[in-house]
């Protein structure tokens, strides 16, 4: 009987230059691509198990020491080898660098160590004995039995038996073949795009195959070489088995509408890393691989670590993982330290990298999500890529030093407020926080959150302002009011999660509960004393979860139980019958407490927790005491699928001391002093109660919330600067009013600012506002003229500098990029054009533009790579300059340049000089508030005028102007550079700037003052306002007199 194989495929990612080439349209999608999803729905290209459905390797069953591989090579009558067998020896199986066994000893920090038994030059080629085109059919080797690779495979095995124990290769006497690489001549597909080459690949046989009593079953498929014999790497071997050994998904996206994890792991393009032609420095392994493969056991995060130390995970088999209060669920985030160790020394960048984790998608890594994109589906394992851009899930690069933490954009802070954030896929917030994230190396330092710990109100709407040496922050005060909501004494480990939430004066206690499997709710119970002498009902809800705390709107079940007056303390419970929940699925049980009457109720850990845990609520302003309490606590148990038994036995520990406090409490009782810190035990010790028995009895998650103290008592405001965005932050002033100027700066310097409140009654500090960032502007002014960057052509730097200056504008002509803008009346940044695809703005320079449009600077900016080659960087800047998109150019002459009606180059025509010969000019696609400038005729936008929202005015042009050929006019570049700039600032006579305020009162001219500097009563004073305009400074004189004590000053006369 032949079983029929489902076994999903895994294939290796296509080479860097096969994927340009399919872009550029310069060969046909290859059929593994082309084909995606219909191979998908044959189960190729997803992790395999073998026929009874186990996958014999993972966290708990890692293979380490010795083990053994096996590489058959077969040729074909039509594909004759080109390479020794010899070379196969040494790539797999030798040790020195580049080698399959040294980068598998690496990244297992020396616990495996691949070998043989049969060298594959002492097995030799083995002819097929099919042609190579029987096998791959057109179609790479992914068509129908027989004509596949399947049966190549097959054939391969058989080939090999005669001089071959494949019992030894069963490393786990599982009775499976284990790593067993098929080598076939000629190159892959992956790197050709040929459908007449096989795609290299994880698959199995349509039916296990039996050899020296173990079968045969799963296999890899490699190609002899890529571009040419002799320059096979290690790369693909090292992906395949990590397939066939580990059982690891592809984590590329494997219908190439992104890059998954990109170079950042094996799995993914990572495959590729290294000098070309690419796979002779594999990246390492993610940190989630690395866990699947039992060699790093992530720590699991469940209280805040502050100062964490991360060391490189190439050398210390160290990473963290982190979900709200610890919990363990399908969702959470990892944190590892990448640096450029070992193979690892290829990757895009390093630092930090932090992923997101949800082991409950089945599609790994095929279904992208960016902001705007899509609000269906998500990675597998998804890279938090530090500078917000997704280019990984855009598809724009296959990872760059913006990825990890710091990183070129210097972001040490990751929480739910930065981008990208940590919030779940329901973009609800977890308490994941990753803060004062220290320099990459080796080893590096950060804050590792996973709740929020005690909460003040913060400072909001932070604004920053730059001037002539000093920056002028304003914000609002903290918001809130309210009360005192949750708390907890110490960082001991709770055993329940409590949520308290009192709407309209209610108080609830809540218990958060998961379970991994799917499941039926039966009942809940809880323990109360009520001795109180009057019957009080209690109200039970069970909800579902909103992002950590109870769902008061999605109830799923509810009722209310009569607590008796007088008892001495007893379990109730409340029948919720068949209430199904999801797997993984998180609900909570509530109980309200519905009574008129005062009574002793409150919030206590579990009989068996620590001493000293308690919790409190409190809803009227009453103060903080201890006294005795009375506990409730929670179970929650399901049936799943039916009940047994009848019994179920458990023992109450004596009740230990518990610090809480409540609103409805009429008398305050002293702690008693009772031995080892414990209150009077429960009158039965011991007690029996019958419960049915279930397969599964429920715990509650563990976890903490928050001392929110809304009603704290305000001090005084802490301003934090940094020169980098998201710090870290140093203290440089306090504050008792919502603003403070900062005269401690240096023109030219951005400086990012957070602000705090400082709290007494009781002490504490809120968290920071929101960041604002600003530029001292300095003594820049009039216009500049920026002229290029080493190795771009075709500078108008020079003509638009005399230009400019013939008109009588004070021009500032430079190569040197200055580190601000600001100051400037207007900037013309000219690239060059045919930049060759160079990053014209490096990170100072994109911030440096950025901040100086979204304070109204005016820019002309023109380059044939300055937006329209993608860099890190600039789709921040795009919409800057009225841009949707802007992409790279192809090789073509310019024509005509159209000049657009609505723009300022309306009626205007021009042809190009093209010296060098070719542009790749950029196209430009402008939103709906720009206008197109040019059209190049029969190719696009090459040319947008742009009235920002920032009040900045923008010109950006992917061309040369002073390579434009001058015609009639209105067609010349003179009359050009005089309509650009008086598009930017208007002109000669253009708007005015302010640039400083100066009263005196030294009693000369209008003032009649003392000159000490202080307005005093009945002084008159001058007021002079300076005036900035395109270089040339005035001053306009008021004078005004001060009377009586009044905080106002009066100007009634004002002088020209």
């Amino acid at each position: 009987m032949m079983l029929l194989c489902a076994t999903p495929l895994p294939a290796d990612s296509p080479h860097p230059d096969l994927l340009k080439k399919i872009q550029a349209g310069e060969i046909e999608m290859p059929y593994y691509l082309k084909h995606i999803q219909q191979l998908r729905l044959r189960g190729i290209n997803a992790p395999g198990i073998l026929p009874d459905g186990c996958n014999p390797y993972g966290p708990g069953n890692t293979p380490d020491a010795n083990y053994n591989a096996l590489a058959i090579i077969v040729d074909f009558s039509d594909n004759v080898a080109a390479v020794p067998g010899s070379f196969f020896d040494n790539l797999l199986f030798g040790t020195a660098t580049g080698t399959l066994r040294d980068y598998y000893n690496e990244v297992s920090y020396g616990n495996l160590t691949i070998i043989t038994l049969n060298m594959p030059s002492a097995l030799g080629w083995k002819r097929a004995p099919q042609a190579y085109s029987y096998y791959t059919n057109g179609m790479s080797g992914f068509g129908s039995y027989p004509q596949n690779a399947q049966r190549l495979a097959e054939d391969a095995i058989i080939l090999a038996d005669p001089l071959v124990n494949f019992s030894q290769y069963d490393n786990n006497s599982d009775g499976y073949v284990d790593a067993l690489f098929i080598i076939h001549a000629g190159p892959g597909a992956e790197f050709t795009g040929s459908g007449n080459d096989i795609w290299s690949h994880k698959w199995s046989l349509v039916a296990p195959l039996a050899v020296d009593g173990v079968m045969a079953f799963t296999y890899s498929m490699e190609p002899e070489y890529w571009s040419g014999p002799g320059d096979m790497t290690c790369g693909v071997y090292a992906h395949e088995m990590g397939h066939s050994v580990f059982g690891l998904p592809d984590l590329y996206d494997r219908d190439g509408t992104s890059e998954g994890l990109g170079e950042w792991s094996i799995m993914a393009s990572g495959s590729w890393n290294g000098p070309w032609p690419g796979g002779g420095s594999p990246a390492h392994p993610d940190a989630w691989c690395r866990y699947q493969m039992g060699y790093v056991t992530p720590t699991v995060v469940t209280g805040n670590i502050y100062g964490a130390s991360i060391p490189a995970i190439a050398t210390t088999p160290t990473a963290f993982r982190l979900w709200s209060n610890g919990v363990m669920i399908p969702q959470y985030f990892l944190v590892e330290n990448r640096q450029p160790v070992g193979y690892d020394a290829a990757l895009p960048g390093f630092g930090l990298c932090i992923y997101h984790v949800d082991e409950d998608i089945g599609t790994q890594n095929d279904d992208e999500w960016y902001p705007g994109h899509t609000s269906f589906g998500h990675y597998l394992v998804a890279l938090e890529q530090a500078d917000g851009m997704w280019n990984l899930e855009q598809n724009i690069n296959r990872g760059d030093n913006g990825d990890p933490w710091p990183g070129s954009t210097a972001k040490t802070v990751f929480d739910q407020n930065t981008i990208p954030d940590s919030r779940n896929y329901a973009f609800l917030n977890t308490d994941v926080a990753v803060r004062n994230i220290g320099p990459s190396g080796p080893t590096m330092t950060a804050d590792l959150e996973v709740s929020p710990g005690a909460t003040f109100p913060a400072p909001a709407n932070l604004a920053a302002t730059g001037g002539d040496g000093v920056v002028d922050l304003t914000w609002d005060p903290p918001s809130g009011g309210g009360t005192i909501e949750l708390g907890y004494d110490d960082g001991s480990a709770e055993s329940y999660y409590v949520v308290i939430s009192p709407p309209q004066g209610d108080e609830y206690f809540a218990v958060g509960f998961s379970h991994g499997s799917a499941y039926t709710i039966d009942f809940a119970t809880f323990y109360m004393r009520n001795d109180i002498g009057s019957n009080a009902m209690v109200d039970v809800f069970l909800v579902g979860d909103a992002g950590g705390v109870p769902d008061l709107s999605n109830v799923l079940g509810s009722g209310s139980i009569l607590v008796p007056g007088t008892s001495t303390g007893d379990w109730y419970t409340f029948d919720f019958t068949d209430v199904g929940m999801p797997a993984g699925g998180v609900f909570y049980v509530l109980c309200r407490w519905n009574s008129n009457v005062m009574a002793e109720h409150a919030v206590g850990a579990d009989a068996n927790a620590p001493d000293g845990m308690s919790w409190w609520t409190e809803d009227n302003g009453a103060t903080w005491n201890q006294w005795l309490t009375h506990d409730w606590m929670f179970r929650a148990t399901i049936s799943s699928p039916s009940p047994s038994g009848d019994i179920l036995s458990y023992t109450l520990n004596p009740l230990g001391r518990k610090d809480a406090m409540f609103g409805q409490r009429a008398e305050l009782l002293p702690v008693t002093a009772a031995a080892a810190n414990q209150a009077p035990a429960i009158e039965e010790a011991v007690r029996r109660q019958q419960f049915p028995a279930y397969d599964y009895l429920l715990q509650a998650l563990e976890g903490k919330l928050p001392q929110v103290y809304a009603d704290a008592t305000f001090d005084h405001y802490n301003i934090y600067r940094s020169t980098t965005g998201g710090g870290p932050y140093s203290i440089v002033g306090t504050a008792s009013t919502e603003s403070y100027s900062d005269f401690s700066v240096s023109n030219g310097t951005t400086y990012y600012y957070v602000v705090t409140a400082e709290y007494t009654s009781p002490v504490g500090e809120s968290p920071y506002s929101n960041e604002a960032f600003a530029t001292p502007w300095g003594t820049n002014s009039g216009i500049l003229v920026w002229e290029g960057i080493l190795g771009a052509q075709d500078y108008s730097g020079a003509y638009l500098a005399g230009e400019l200056s013939a008109m009588g504008y004070p021009v500032t002509y430079t190569d040197a990029f200055p580190p601000s803008l600001i100051g400037y009346d207007a900037a013309f940044l000219s690239f060059g054009n045919y930049g060759n695809n160079y990053t014209p703005f490096d990170n100072a320079m994109a911030v440096a533009v950025q901040l100086y449009l979204e304070a109204g600077g005016r820019l002309y900016l023109e380059g044939g790579d300055a937006l329209g080659y993608n860099q890190a960087g600039n789709n921040t800047l795009l919409a800057l300059f009225g841009l949707d998109a802007a992409s790279d150019g192809s090789t073509r002459p310019v024509s005509q340049l159209q000049g657009q009606p609505a723009a300022l180059t309306g009626g205007m025509l021009f042809s190009a000089s093209n010296q060098f010969g070719n542009s790749y000019i950029d196209l430009y696609t402008p939103n709906a508030a720009a206008v197109m400038a040019f059209e190049e005729v029969g190719y696009g936008d090459v040319a947008v005028q742009y009235d920002g929202t920032y009040g900045q005015k923008t010109f950006c042009f992917s061309y040369a102007l002073a390579e434009l050929i001058d015609g009639a006019m209105p067609s010349t570049r003179a009359n050009l550079v005089t309509e650009l700039i008086n598009f930017l600032i208007g002109g000669p006579g253009g708007p005015l700037t302010m640039y400083g305020i100066q009263i005196d009162d030294d009693n000369n001219g209008n003032s009649s003052g003392n000159g000490d500097g202080i307005i005093n009563p009945g002084e008159a004073i001058e007021l002079y306002v300076g005036l900035h305009n395109l270089g040339s400074n005035s001053t306009l004189g008021i004078s005004g007199c001060l009377i009586e004590d009044s905080p106002y000053v009066t100007f009634p006369v004002f002088n020209d």
